[in-house]
């Protein structure tokens, strides 16, 4: 689908979004409608002066108001002089001390003008009929994100695959260039808060994190900035996605015979624009109650109501103020609707609160933490977890485990609890089915977010060859040691490769069911082991003689057999193990959270706080400068809490109940996207005690839960 045609889609949307919001507010193009204020005849109204604020950019000069403003004023019948300013936060500081009696400011800084400083808005501009214009990311054809939106792959997703590359903002608080797709990367998950959820300036530190570092925010004056500079920044290759109006190549671009206005536009086949983030209200006149007489307001709104419509008072208009028409509003009806783009963003929630003074820590009252466990440990004590966090969240949290991963999902899909801590698979079900995204990855304790999925077998045994599908081919059983339960990446990595080369197949047995053990059983012995072993428990297993192959993973070898300390017991000489088979990444386990259940201020207080416990480190008797220290140390702020208990320091949470060398930042895409791509024709489901088996494109299967 070209750019232009996906504009023509999204004009329609427009269409039809603007006649049921006619329903609602009135008429098409009229946000007050003439019933509400009874406007003067112009006759009757006093030609009065006022000031007004104008921000200026690199379009519109000084010298193009100067000349034409006279006119405009003629027609209008109400004296307005114009002030130029050099950003919106000056003209926003002129507003509220009174410099000047009327500004015109983007929604985003006069929604912050109405919600600190108890600005009114007096006119909003009108396009094409509508007080609202399309939030888009804008793209180049041929470009990865581009080839990720157009391909029929559910795996790949633009905006995912924004993470990581330079973004062409358009300008600080910028409400389509800036405020709507961060809004919309928060509040679906994409990313959260980096930084205090509570200060503004943590949305730099935010886009800067998802995005390339290298992204700038640029300043007035700067040929990137405002929504031209984006698009220039986009064409001339500074950056890989743009986030700025649907009309904005119309206005910049548009031809004069064969000629762009600016050189360094494409031609718009060269862009895709991708689905619309957010319907954005348009400019606003604003003013100060407190400086400018109600009178002075009516007749100054009084005056642009009455102006005609014809194509020489838009030409005026525009020449004079850098805007389009302008029609009566208020604050209620125009701006309000921008609440819930910019809810999700960084020091903005105070805005929602009586006293702008009140921080706001954490949005919820209680927080419910589910971990899947295959073999749950009744002794491992949670408690010690759930009063770390309470002491720095401040709200009661409360953390379980279950045996069972589906039952996180339900919960989180629910909101019945906000937290899941879940294996590559149940994390995967929960992105992909259940809309669950990724807060951080729970690293493992020999560090790292993932290890190798192998076969190891040793030297010396009489079945090994070069390669686990060379050994299949003996006419000898294998005695295999196999890795976690059916659900588990450690499983469902080898019986994917075990698919793949046709060592194994699914017949189509009609009303019979499978186990695990029967679907094995033409190749393994039936004393091979199914028992959930962990990694290590599996090496064990092949180490002591029960098997031929150990499916487990490179690192549980390391650990155990090519330690720097001691190997243990069970261990044959390190050069001895051989690895027959590669079955790829195992992700580490994902902490998941629904979000339509937890909003944006709360996740970034819970991963501040998790973030926080890879700082903890317990001293016992450490000795420095000649005197010993015994308490909980945090690294991070160089602070030693000598009462607390050692169980409640962070580094023995994450090692005793966590099973973690360290929580980290992460998103899905990057975290399971690969081990998505590599068990994407493998569809496992619970049904009573029994797992279902699902290969599209071959006989399915089922297997009982063994």
């Amino acid at each position: 689908m070209t750019a232009y045609s996906q504009g023509m889609h999204t004009n329609r949307f427009l269409v039809v979004f603007l006649i049921l919001s006619s329903m609602i507010q009135g008429c098409i193009g009229n946000e007050i409608p003439n019933s509400e204020i009874e406007p003067l005849p112009l006759e009757q109204i006093e030609l009065v002066s006022a000031t007004i604020g104008i921000v200026q950019n690199e379009i519109f000069e000084q010298s193009d108001s100067t000349s034409s403003i006279d006119e405009f004023v003629d027609k209008l019948g109400f004296n307005i002089s114009v002030i130029w300013l050099e950003s919106e936060s000056a003209l926003l500081e002129a507003l509220r001390f009174g410099t000047v009696d009327f500004g015109i400011l983007d929604s985003g800084a006069a929604w912050i003008g109405w919600k600190q400083y108890g600005l009114s808005a007096a006119l909003a501009e009108e396009i094409d009929g509508s007080t609202s214009q399309t939030s888009n990311a804008w793209v180049l054809n041929g470009s990865q994100i581009a080839l990720d939106y157009s391909d029929d792959d559910p795996i790949t997703d633009p905006y995912a695959s924004m993470s990581g590359v330079n973004a062409c903002i358009s300008g600080w608080l910028s409400p389509t260039g800036m405020l709507a797709p961060m809004g919309f990367l928060l509040g679906l998950g994409y990313t959260d808060i980096v930084g205090d959820p509570n200060d503004i300036e943590s949305l730099r530190f935010t886009i800067q994190d998802y995005f390339s570092p290298s992204t700038q925010i640029p300043e007035p004056g700067s040929p990137y900035y405002g929504y031209e500079g984006s698009l220039r920044c986009l064409s001339e290759g500074q950056g890989d996605v743009a986030f700025v109006y649907d009309t904005i190549f119309e206005e910049v671009c548009s031809n004069v015979g064969e000629v762009s206005m600016y050189d360094w536009c494409l031609p718009i086949d060269d862009y895709l624009i991708l689905p619309p983030i957010a319907e954005i209200p348009t400019r606003t006149v604003m003013y100060s109650d407190s400086h400018v007489e109600t009178s002075i307001v009516q007749s100054f709104t009084d005056s642009f109501r009455e102006l005609p419509r014809s194509d020489d008072i838009e030409r005026l208009t525009m020449s004079s103020l850098s805007v389009n028409r302008l029609i009566p509003t208020n604050e209620s009806i125009h701006l309000d609707r921008l609440g819930p783009l910019v809810e999700n963003i960084p020091g903005f929630s105070h805005y929602y609160t009586d006293e702008s003074s009140a921080e706001v820590i954490i949005g919820i009252d209680s927080l419910s933490i589910g971990i899947h466990r295959e073999n749950n440990n009744d002794s491992l004590n949670t408690v010690w977890l759930e009063e770390n966090l309470e002491e720095k969240l401040g709200i009661d949290v409360n953390v379980h485990y279950s045996s069972s991963g589906f039952e996180i999902l339900r919960g989180l899909e629910l909101g019945e609890i906000q937290i899941g801590i879940l294996d590559p698979f149940y994390a995967t079900q929960g992105w992909q089915l259940h809309d669950l995204a990724l807060l951080g990855v729970l690293e493992y304790l020999d560090g790292g977010t993932s290890q190798d999925s192998v076969a190891i077998s040793l030297k010396d045994n009489s079945t090994i060859a070069n390669s686990l599908v060379n050994m299949t081919k003996n006419d000898e059983l294998i005695h295999a040691c196999f890795t976690g339960s059916p659900y588990s990446a450690e499983f469902i990595l080898p019986l994917m490769f075990l698919l793949d080369e046709e060592i194994v197949s699914i017949q189509n047995d009609s009303g019979q069911n499978h186990s695990i053990s029967d679907l094995l059983a033409p190749v393994f012995s039936n004393s091979s082991t199914f028992q959930k072993l962990s990694p290590v428990d599996a090496l064990k297993c092949l180490s002591e003689g029960h098997a031929d192959v150990a499916f487990t993973t490179n690192q549980a070898l390391n650990r155990a057999c090519n330690s720097q300390n001691e190997n243990l017991a069970w261990c044959h000489p390190f050069e001895n193990y051989t690895i027959v088979a590669e079955f790829g990444k195992i992700p580490a386990s994902s902490v998941m959270y629904s979000p339509s259940n937890l909003d944006s201020r709360s996740r970034a207080a819970i991963l501040n706080a998790l973030l926080s416990l890879r700082y903890e480190l317990y001293l016992e008797d450490s000795t420095f400068a000649g005197s010993s220290y015994t308490g909980c140390y945090d690294i991070s702020i160089h602070v030693l809490n000598e009462t607390m208990p050692k169980e409640q320091c962070g580094s023995e949470i994450l090692a005793k109940v966590l099973d973690s060398g360290g929580f980290v930042r992460g998103n899905a895409h990057d975290h399971l996207a690969l081990f998505l791509a590599e068990t994407s024709d493998l569809i496992l489901t619970s049904n009573g005690s029994t797992m279902m088996i699902q290969i599209p494109g071959k006989s399915n299967g089922e297997a009982g839960g063994e």
